[in-house]
C-alpha cells in the first residue's frame, strides 16, 4: 500500500515538472528564419583562347593504345625418326606439362603500305586556298598548312608571309633578274638604284623572310655612290655658278676692256702711262690733265668690282695737278713714286688679265 502511494506521488511530481518546463516564459515568440540553401555550383574549367587549343592537345599526355592481337602458336613435338623394320620405335621425348599450352607472343600487324603523295594539282589547289584565306590563328591549322606545303614539294616548305612555296615557285634562296638589275642600276645611277634596292629589300623580306646578299650589296653600293654623286654634284654646281658669275662680270667689263685695248699704255707698269715732264709747267699740266680725264672717264664705265681702283688712279693724278698748279714746280721723282704705289694698289692689271681675254 505504501509502495503504491509512493509511486503515485512520484508520478504526480514528474507530471508537474514537465508542465513547468513546457510552460511559456513570455508572450514574445521568436521565429528563427530558415537558412536559405545556397546553390552549389561546380567549378568551371578556365576558358582557353582559340589559338591555344591546338597547343593543349599537343601538350596532353599520350593516350595508351589498345593491345595488339597476339597469335598463339602451339609447340608441336618433332616427328620421330624412321626406324628399321622390326625395330621397336624410339620412345617420344618427355615434354613439359605446359609444352602444348605454351605460346610465343609475337605481334601481328598488317604491313604499312608506302605513302603515296596526293596529285600535285590537288595539293596546289589546297595551297592556293590556304594562301587566299586569312592567316590561321589556331596552331593546328598552321601545322596543316605546313603539311600541305611539304606534300606539294616533297620536303619541308616554310610558310612565309601567308604564302606557300609550291612547285612552280623559283628558287627562294637565289636572286631574281630584277634584283640583279637593281645592283647594276645602283652602280650606274646610284640614287635611283638605291631606291630600287630598298624596295627590293622590303619585297624580299616579305617573300623570303630575309634580305638577300645581292640586295644588301646593292644598298651599300648605292649609299656610297650616292654620297659621292652628291659631293660631285655640289662641286659641279658651285663651279657652274662661279663660271656664270665670271661670264656676267666679263660682259659688264666690255667697255673697260675695249678702252684698255685701245690704249695699252694705261696698264703699263709702273705708272699706267703717267706723262713725263714737258718743257714748260703749262705743257706738263696739260699732259697731266689729259691723263686724269682719261682715268676719270674709264671709272664711270667700269663695273663695280674694279671701279674703286680706277677711281684711285684718277684721284692721284688730280692731286699731283693741284700740287704743281700751286707750287709751279714739278717733282717728277715724287710724282712717279706716288703713281706707282697707286697703280699697284688699284688692281687694274689683274682685272684686265682676268676679264679682258
Amino acid at each position: 500500500m505504501d509502495d503504491t502511494a509512493q509511486e503515485t506521488d512520484e508520478s504526480d511530481a514528474f507530471v508537474r515538472l514537465l508542465a513547468q518546463l513546457n510552460a511559456p516564459t513570455s508572450d514574445l515568440v521568436v521565429a528563427v528564419p530558415a537558412l536559405a540553401a545556397a546553390p552549389i555550383v561546380a567549378p568551371q574549367p578556365p576558358t582557353r583562347a582559340p589559338e591555344l587549343r591546338g597547343a593543349d592537345e599537343l601538350a596532353a599526355p599520350p593516350r595508351p593504345f589498345p593491345p595488339l592481337p597476339v597469335a598463339v602458336t602451339p609447340l608441336v613435338a618433332p616427328p620421330a625418326p624412321p626406324t628399321a623394320a622390326g625395330a621397336a620405335p624410339a620412345p617420344a621425348p618427355a615434354l613439359p606439362p605446359d609444352y602444348v599450352t605454351a605460346a610465343t607472343a609475337s605481334p601481328v600487324a598488317d604491313p604499312i603500305p608506302p605513302r603515296t603523295p596526293p596529285p600535285s594539282d590537288v595539293v596546289a589547289e589546297a595551297a592556293l586556298a590556304l594562301a587566299a584565306a586569312p592567316a590561321p590563328s589556331d596552331f593546328s591549322l598552321m601545322l596543316t598548312a605546313t603539311a600541305l606545303a611539304s606534300m606539294s614539294t616533297g620536303a619541308a616548305s616554310p610558310v612565309v608571309g601567308g604564302t606557300v612555296a609550291g612547285p612552280n615557285e623559283p628558287d627562294i634562296g637565289g636572286s631574281t633578274v630584277g634584283e640583279k638589275l637593281t645592283l647594276l642600276l645602283a652602280i650606274l645611277v646610284p640614287p635611283l638604284g638605291l631606291l630600287a634596292a630598298m624596295v627590293g629589300a622590303i619585297l624580299s623580306a616579305r617573300r623570303r623572310g630575309w634580305v638577300t646578299g645581292l640586295l644588301r650589296a646593292a644598298i651599300a653600293i648605292g649609299v656610297v655612290l650616292s654620297v659621292v654623286a652628291a659631293i660631285a654634284g655640289y662641286i659641279g654646281h658651285t663651279a657652274w655658278q662661279q663660271q656664270q658669275a665670271h661670264d656676267r662680270t666679263a660682259a659688264a667689263s666690255a667697255v673697260f676692256c675695249s678702252t684698255i685695248k685701245t690704249d695699252p699704255t694705261m696698264i703699263q707698269s709702273p705708272t699706267f702711262g703717267w706723262p713725263s715732264v714737258a718743257g714748260t709747267i703749262t705743257d706738263s699740266l696739260v699732259a697731266m690733265q689729259v691723263y686724269a680725264d682719261k682715268w676719270t672717264k674709264l671709272a664711270t664705265a667700269s663695273p663695280d668690282g674694279i671701279q674703286p681702283g680706277v677711281t684711285k688712279v684718277g684721284i692721284a693724278a688730280r692731286q699731283i695737278i693741284a700740287s704743281v698748279t700751286v707750287g709751279r714746280t714739278v717733282d717728277d721723282a715724287s710724282n712717279i713714286l706716288m703713281m706707282t704705289a697707286t697703280a699697284s694698289a688699284s688692281g687694274v692689271r689683274a682685272w684686265s688679265a682676268e676679264y679682258c681675254k
